[in-house]
């Protein structure tokens, strides 16, 4: 079984070693995890740019894929940079002794910890826009079905 994401598009623009891709909508997009890199344009229509190795022309239907370790990079961004904000704001927190009378050092943490989240996640999200931006390094073109 093949773990990448395909999908089949249709060819509408060529750029040297790189070409645009408009995706065949699927039930599959609202759960995708990469549904980042494949943005909307005004039409509503989901496009690509993707690296295209075969003598691709517009119009032609392809197949494009991704390779194996994407998906752990969109979810170690999505889910592993807050947590690890978030183990870092309560063990920053513990190691700085830091301790107040009225709040117990457990709260504190917490809150700690939530600063961190909160960080990571303003961390992850400025990485998926910029991974967003480039994505012809993520997808490529692996096959011309007509």
């Amino acid at each position: 079984m093949d773990d990448s994401l395909t999908n089949i598009g249709t060819v509408i623009q060529v750029e040297g070693d790189n070409a645009v891709v408009k995706l065949a909508p699927q039930e599959e997009c609202k759960k995708c995890g990469a549904a980042i890199l494949c943005k909307p344009n005004a039409s509503a229509d989901r496009t690509m740019k993707v690296k295209s190795k075969l003598a691709t022309r517009i119009g032609n239907e392809v197949v494009i894929s991704e390779p194996d370790n994407l998906l752990l990079k969109i979810y170690s961004m999505q889910y592993g940079v807050p947590f690890l904000g978030f183990v870092l704001g309560i063990f920053a927190l513990y190691f700085l002794g830091l301790s107040t009378a009225p709040i117990p050092d457990e709260i504190l943490m917490f809150c700690g910890g939530l600063l961190g989240l909160v960080s990571g996640g303003f961390i992850s999200w400025i990485w998926a826009k910029r991974t967003a931006k480039n994505q012809s390094i993520y997808f490529e073109i692996t096959k011309i079905i007509s």
